[in-house]
């Protein structure tokens, strides 16, 4: 990534703003400077997407930052945090969340294996068996502390990509009960000619969870106006507090429904 300075660009030149933390692309010789030419009416530069430092927090979990191992990502919140987790991870061997209280104490630390060894039941499997690697990192048990700082270390071999890191505050609706499911969504286009040739366009895919929660009758309103606060906010959502839980994901709200079934 080449960081803007004053010059004439000329179609397709890519430059960030640090400013801004987005990198842009020219669409007409211009020397305006690319935030001015993006909000232009006809503009002179267009975004394409956050600068590579910053794709982890975009929220979109698609893209990627991308760097040499170990990534060490440093964030400090005024209220607090008990909960961390990556998504789309890959190219990693570990990832080690620390929590370091407002005075600097080292409050909490947990390392969490990329290898997913839950088929590996015998030596003979261990060693012929293909390694598997997670691609999801979710810790739900760090002590909260106003003013602490959370460091998250992505280690792996050689260069590795995280998709989306996102830390905040957990809160629990409900129980999850046997019924939870989830759909997997290919979007990839699948297209056949006169000749039965198949030609497979790629797209993005998703899961689309459904929990079947045990909710208190007490706690409907509260959970009700907890939910419709997050419509519009992409969150992490987990059946378990597990960290290798299949029902963990990031995603949007889409909708609740709730079955009175006693007085």
């Amino acid at each position: 990534e080449v960081t803007w300075s004053a010059y004439t660009a000329a179609i397709g030149d890519r430059r960030i703003m640090t400013a801004t933390h987005l990198l842009y692309e020219c669409v007409a010789v211009t020397t305006d400077a690319p935030d001015v030419g993006a909000a232009k009416a006809v503009p002179t530069w267009v975004v394409v997407s956050y600068t590579n430092r910053y794709r982890m927090f975009d929220q979109v979990n698609s893209s990627q930052s991308t760097h040499a191992a170990p990534v060490v990502v440093e964030i400090t919140s005024p209220k607090g945090f008990n909960s961390a987790a990556i998504f789309n991870a890959t190219g990693v061997t570990s990832v080690r969340y620390q929590v370091h209280t407002a005075t600097g104490a080292l409050s909490y630390d947990k390392t969490v294996d990329a290898i997913d060894n839950s088929e590996v039941l015998d030596y003979w499997e261990y060693f012929n068996l293909p390694v598997v690697q997670r691609y999801k990192f979710f810790v739900n048990d760090m002590p909260k502390s106003a003013g602490a700082k959370l460091t998250v270390t992505v280690n792996g071999s050689a260069a590795v990509s995280v998709g989306t890191l996102v830390i905040g505050s957990s809160l629990t609706l409900g129980v999850a009960c046997y019924g939870t499911s989830f759909d997997y969504i290919n979007l990839s286009r699948v297209d056949e000619n006169d000749f039965g040739d198949i030609t497979v366009t790629k797209r993005r895919k998703y899961k689309l969870m459904d929990y079947n929660v045990s909710v208190e009758k007490s706690k409907l309103d509260f959970v009700i106006n907890q939910i419709s606060k997050l419509v519009d906010k992409p969150c992490v959502w987990a059946g378990t507090s597990d960290t290798d839980d299949a029902t963990v994901v990031y995603g949007y709200h889409i909708k609740y429904q709730q079955n009175i079934d006693a007085p």
